[in-house]
């Protein structure tokens, strides 16, 4: 199902991605266009389209129960965002764009990231328990194009959807997508995977099963 949002479901997905590029732009330290952000309400995972992508696995909460979501980005780009944040330069910065998968030091970079936007998103959400994040973090996966990445769904959970072009000075366009709930709703589990560990390969990820930080499986939605 897929689905037109309502007013108030775009109007949240527009301050949730003003939160994201003002706090990314902030990270990197560099100039972040991004776009107005086209919605859905979908009842299926979001995929990502025509390269490799990192999932940034996270967790809303609320009372009484916990909602999975993600950001996804592509992989050159994730990396270029933490090659901005690493202050390296133009020539590292373009070697680390084009590595067909995350080198060793790459990989704290990624999980750091997630761990930043886990907290704009918190910040966003304005939690109202002191020292519980209404957004945590819980690890990344590599997911080639076109593949579904691992989030845990009950039957009937929907998910708003939004894609908006982004733009990290001076390189090209790409895709940010966010898979949120409509409303955050309560706590979950915590540990953290990088993406090296996810599969053998971000290039060509296992879609059937992603490890966690305590060496646990959770099967794909």
């Amino acid at each position: 199902m897929n689905e037109n949002c309502t007013d108030a479901e775009l109007g949240r997905l527009s301050r949730l991605f003003l939160a994201l590029g003002e706090g990314l732009e902030e990270y990197t330290g560099t100039a972040l266009t991004l776009g107005v952000p086209r919605g859905a309400r979908v009842d299926d995972v979001v995929v990502g389209r025509g390269a490799v992508h990192i999932a940034f696995h996270l967790v809303f909460e609320g009372p009484g129960s916990s909602r999975r979501a993600c950001v996804l980005l592509p992989l050159r780009d994730a990396l270029g965002l933490t090659g901005r944040h690493r202050k390296l330069d133009d020539a590292d910065l373009d070697e680390v764009r084009g590595r067909a998968q995350p080198a060793p030091e790459d990989k704290d970079s990624l999980l750091a990231l997630g761990r930043y936007m886990a907290s704009l998103l918190a910040e966003f959400e304005n939690s109202p328990n002191p020292g519980q994040p209404a957004v945590s973090f819980v690890g990344c996966q590599g997911v080639r194009a076109g593949m579904y990445p691992q989030v845990p769904r009950e039957p009937g959970e929907e998910w708003l959807v939004g894609r908006a072009a982004a733009r990290l000075e001076p390189f090209g366009e790409f895709d940010l997508v966010a898979m949120v709930p409509p409303a955050a709703k309560a706590t979950a589990e915590r540990g953290e995977s990088c993406p090296g560990e996810a599969s053998e390969s971000p290039e060509a990820p296992d879609q059937s099963q992603t490890e966690t930080e305590g060496g646990a499986n959770s099967a794909a939605a």
